[in-house]
């Protein structure tokens, strides 16, 4: 079998002018995948979109997979601080439906203003090795949305706060997935988010 392709840097950018080049080349990445698709994805055609030489790009990056990887765990760790600010930003005093619809409405939001990009992030994740990083996320969303709603305890009709939490929202990841790939224009306005929200708000016996 052929050897599949490296889906590691060749290095780290230590200085500010090579960090400066390893970002404009993931910006440029991440605009060809959601401009333009996979296919014209090439080392080739980024290098030109970024506006350095292939050969620059090569230090860092030594096939598409390795861009891919990169992207995905770039975008990985943005998102992990966009979910953080989100649910410090939840109060504590919130009644927990609230929580549940605003929680719904983040995971639209995420994918809402490149559903391209994120449908080509979901197909490739676990190609380029990634898949855990991904799902690594997914757990700490499930974990901090169990501690949110653990002070309620009491108020919910459910015998395993985990078990629940964990149910609802590999549903509702499940779906916002499926229509990123599918139907993106699901994702514009709110309706697709109120309704996961109304899932989740039934789900727990509040309606």
């Amino acid at each position: 079998m052929p050897k599949p392709p490296p889906t590691e840097p060749r290095k780290q950018p230590q200085q500010a002018r090579s960090r400066a080049l390893v970002e404009a080349i993931l910006d440029a990445t991440e605009r060809v995948l959601a401009q333009e698709g996979l296919e014209q994805a090439t080392t080739t055609h980024v290098a030109e979109v970024a506006g350095v030489s292939v050969g620059s790009l090569y230090q860092y990056f030594p096939s598409r997979e390795a861009l891919l990887a990169a992207v995905i765990a770039r975008r990985v760790d943005r998102d992990q601080e966009r979910l953080m600010a989100h649910m410090d930003a939840v109060c504590s005093g919130t009644s927990i439906a609230t929580i549940l619809r605003t929680n719904a409405r983040y995971l639209v939001d995420v994918y809402r203003d490149e559903p391209a990009l994120y449908r080509t992030m979901i197909g490739e994740m676990e190609r380029v090795d990634r898949e855990e990083r991904v799902q690594a996320m997914v757990d700490d969303a499930i974990a901090r949305t169990v501690a949110m709603l653990r002070p309620h305890r009491a108020a919910l009709p459910i015998d395993d706060l985990e078990l629940a939490v964990y149910t609802i929202a590999t549903a509702q990841l499940a779906v916002v997935r499926d229509a990123a790939r599918r139907r993106p224009e699901l994702l514009r306005g709110t309706r697709l988010a109120d309704m996961l929200g109304t899932l989740a708000v039934r789900f727990f016996g509040l309606e």
